[in-house]
């Protein structure tokens, strides 16, 4: 039982994610190539770091959720050892959004599986939830639940940015297992306009294709 509540604790500040997500999770062993790094060291700089994160402006919650591949995030501690990361999400018959997240851990590809809910905040916008992965009978208290704001999406839902208002968490999320480098580079140039400015800790956790 403690090793239960230790692995649902692990997951519980992330967003949906990876995130919603995510699974949102990375290889020990990802690398960001020096041409990325490049660009990401170049990216502007915003104008003020004290403006508040800023969501997208409107949400189509059925277009959204769906299976998502993680391309990229910031480094967190809850992470490690995860690669392939992936997010599933499915809207549920009370309102709220089933959050799976996978990866896979180690030489033998062990399935590492969580499971939440995830609930809009903003019914404005629908582009602020929060997600929770702590067991239903003790979220009653309040506790496990984090912020997941959708601070990029692209026209036709085929990436989407997820972050908090921290700016300490974010995920890059893609359709598929792959993601233009055109796509990319916009992606890094809008977050750097969004008060994002470590960019070059970045972790590319999939592929980025080069020269489209």
């Amino acid at each position: 039982a403690v090793s239960l509540m230790l692995k649902v604790a692990r997951w519980a500040i992330l967003p949906l994610a990876f995130g919603l997500s995510f699974a949102c999770m990375a290889d020990d062993d990802e690398t960001l190539l020096a041409e990325d790094k490049t660009l990401l060291a170049a990216a502007p700089s915003p104008t003020s770091l004290t403006l508040p994160l800023a969501a997208v402006a409107k949400v189509d919650l059925g277009r959204y959720v769906g299976r998502w591949y993680e391309i990229a995030r910031l480094p967190n501690k809850f992470q490690n050892g995860c690669r392939e990361s992936t997010a599933n999400y499915s809207l549920k018959a009370d309102g709220k959004i089933q959050v799976i997240n996978e990866c896979v851990k180690g030489e033998n590809r062990e399935v590492d599986r969580v499971e939440g809910d995830a609930e809009v905040v903003d019914s404005e916008t629908w582009a602020k939830l929060r997600v929770n992965f702590v067991p239903s009978w003790i979220r009653w208290i309040g506790v496990g639940w984090g912020n997941y704001w959708i601070i990029d999406l692209d026209a036709d839902y085929k990436y989407a940015v997820v972050s908090e208002p921290t700016r300490q968490y974010l995920w890059i999320l893609s359709r598929t297992p792959e993601l233009p480098k055109a796509t990319m580079d916009g992606i890094l140039k809008r977050l750097a306009q969004q008060g994002f400015t470590d960019l070059t800790s970045l972790i590319f956790s999939r592929a980025v294709k080069a020269g489209v």
